[in-house]
């Protein structure tokens, strides 16, 4: 038996999904943002990313753009670098991290550093993300949870058959503070998982930071984009999106992009 609906209780219908949408869009701000927030996309390609011949001149490039960056400014920024931006491995070395340290003491009081992080303990490889303060302090860190099959790690035991460990799981994402923000951090593809975004409610904002430059130039970094938009939207939640090569972006909790970095270009991009 078929059952039909009326025009008029289909239009009641539609008009009410329609009013609620602008509803819950008239009830969402986006005052969660901290202010002076800028943005690192260096743009280093895939190839050069950990050459020995380059590693250095890399981190080089990502101090020298983020002095331009916040040049002149007196007020506490949070300068933010995208996925494995820096290594534990790169640390190590006294040069380097004399120039960070330097970098960071520099800074205006209050100021922090958030960047993607080659991370290891307890013998094992982490993709992480650092919050680091004006003294070079490590305040608070996540470890990538959600990690890419095959190419972060090896699923199915296969590790004892190829060699590769790869990464170790972190612990899931939880709320991050620095400062008077609270935000939720997602790595890489974590923000296309929608469970991972939702535990952002009792955040500012989410941070997701990425490395996008081994799609090439496919589709990939688009659809990528486009994953962090919905979820922004889905939890009226603020995105800041920072991708090596870009995409990198303000977007805000109705999924609407603010600001935004062209892909495979060399910019910087700031919230003031």
């Amino acid at each position: 038996m078929l059952f039909f609906i009326p025009r008029s209780a289909a239009g009641i219908v539609i008009i009410t999904l329609i009013a609620s949408g602008f509803w819950q869009n008239s009830n969402t701000t986006d005052n969660a943002y901290a202010d002076n927030i800028t943005l690192i996309q260096a743009n280093i390609k895939q190839h050069e990313k950990w050459d020995p011949k380059h590693i250095k001149g890399n981190f080089d490039r990502y101090i020298s753009m983020s002095k331009s960056a916040i040049k002149g400014k007196t007020s506490p920024q949070t300068i933010i670098w995208p996925e494995t931006a820096i290594s534990q491995n790169l640390l190590s070395n006294p040069r380097v991290n004399e120039k960070l340290e330097q970098f960071l003491s520099a800074l205006p009081p209050e100021s922090h550093l958030i960047t993607g992080f080659l991370n290891q303990h307890n013998g094992a490889y982490y993709n992480s993300l650092i919050v680091m303060n004006t003294s070079g302090e490590i305040v608070a860190s996540y470890d990538k949870h959600h990690l890419v099959p095959f190419g972060e790690y090896m699923p199915f035991g296969l590790d004892t058959l190829t060699g590769f460990t790869g990464f170790s799981h972190g612990t899931p994402p939880k709320q991050m503070t620095f400062g008077e923000q609270k935000f939720l951090p997602l790595m890489c593809y974590e923000v296309i998982f929608p469970p991972y975004s939702a535990q952002s409610k009792d955040s500012d904002f989410i941070l997701n930071l990425t490395n996008d430059a081994w799609f090439g130039k496919t589709a990939g970094p688009y659809q990528h984009f486009d994953h962090a938009r919905f979820r922004a939207a889905e939890n009226k939640k603020p995105i800041i999106r920072l991708s090596g090569n870009g995409i990198s972006a303000f977007i805000d909790s109705h999924g609407r992009v603010l600001s935004a970095t062209k892909l495979n270009t060399q910019s910087f991009l700031s919230k003031e």
